[in-house]
């Protein structure tokens, strides 16, 4: 079967992870008769996957009438040498010409309105038509299929649950990690965007109510912003703890790695996903999540304790859960061994 897939997103957070551990596991693929094109710019995608895969320009203008028509003509032009797209997203022209699958990931856009009404009202449209006239959708998660089913109106026997793979992540001690320092003696991590929703807010707050307690310890948020002075950046230096919270973006992969392995605890304080790397990463690197109490964390660790979830929207929850973890390395290990099963689901 020849495949295209649209790895326009193949740069971004999440989505880009997502892409990259699906192209690859594609192109290593030996069971099934698979002949696949990768969409997008040409040069992320040498960049991310070398230079001998077969390539179809596409422009990445996503959330746009440039992107309405470009995806148009790429399946004009392909229509009679591939079996079948795969939109990673939803987004996609309103018209197809060739069948095509396509993965739903969140409906965050439409929950946390970070467009203005008409985009959302035209996104919803996109949407809707996209999950329609698809051949089967895939949901990263169960709380995404039952967000969807309950947002469109579509058969839901074509939409399936397939969780997304846990990053393949090697990282060893080398002469690499002598380059670097840790920011703080102990600290704990965050990674993501720096959308509202990542909620970074209350681990500051959490941080604030430690401060007198643990002085030594500080705070790594690493994530992009999309404003040049945030809401997180304004928050940070209005606390009291700003100089014990340190903001990074671009941060090299090797970096993160290092930060990841050195956290005393990581965590992941969002309001809303529809799946979450950032805990199943941080299991790869030995150090414990901390994770929110929002449905889809009790469905992807379903049968954890307690005391690795804190209410979201708590500091004081938060503070007493790092707290309890940080001054216990006997159950620190104990709660990791058993997150662990999960890395095998």
């Amino acid at each position: 079967m020849k495949v295209i897939v649209d790895a326009r997103n193949v740069t971004r957070t999440g989505i880009g992870t997502y892409t990259k551990n699906l192209v690859k596991g594609l192109l290593e693929c030996k069971r099934l008769p698979l002949d696949i094109a990768l969409a997008g710019k040409p040069e992320d995608i040498e960049r991310s996957f070398g230079r001998d895969v077969k390539i179809i320009p596409l422009s990445d203008s996503i959330y746009s009438l440039r992107e309405q028509v470009d995806t148009f003509f790429m399946e004009l032009r392909s229509k009679g040498d591939f079996d079948l797209v795969h939109y990673l997203n939803y987004n996609k022209s309103f018209f197809s010409v060739m069948p095509y699958v396509v993965t739903v990931h969140d409906l965050i856009q439409f929950r946390f309105g970070y467009s203005s009404k008409v985009k959302q009202v035209l996104g919803k449209m996109v949407l809707q038509n996209t999950v329609k006239n698809a051949k089967a959708v895939i949901c990263v998660s169960n709380f995404v299929r039952n967000e969807l089913l309950d947002f469109c109106k579509i058969d839901e026997s074509k939409v399936f649950v397939v969780y997304n793979p846990v990053p393949k992540i090697s990282y060893s001690d080398s002469e690499e990690e002598d380059n670097f320092t840790k920011p703080f003696k102990i600290y704990v991590l965050c990674v993501g965007n720096r959308k509202p929703h990542k909620n970074f807010g209350v681990v500051v707050r959490a941080l604030e109510l430690l401060k007198d307690k643990y002085p030594e310890l500080g705070l790594v948020i690493v994530g992009k912003k999309f404003e040049e002075y945030d809401y997180l950046d304004k928050l940070v230096e209005a606390s009291q703890v700003r100089e014990r919270v340190l903001l990074l973006e671009g941060v090299p992969y090797a970096y993160l790695s290092f930060l990841y392995k050195n956290a005393i605890l990581t965590v992941s304080p969002s309001l809303y996903e529809g799946f979450g790397f950032v805990p199943f990463e941080s299991l790869k690197f030995d150090t414990l999540p901390l994770i929110s109490d929002i449905p889809v964390s009790r469905e992807l660790f379903f049968s954890m304790d307690e005391d690795v979830f804190f209410d979201p929207h708590s500091p004081t929850d938060l503070a007493s859960k790092i707290e309890l973890f940080m001054n216990n390395d006997e159950l620190r290990d104990k709660k990791k061994k058993l997150l662990s099963k999960y890395l095998d689901y």
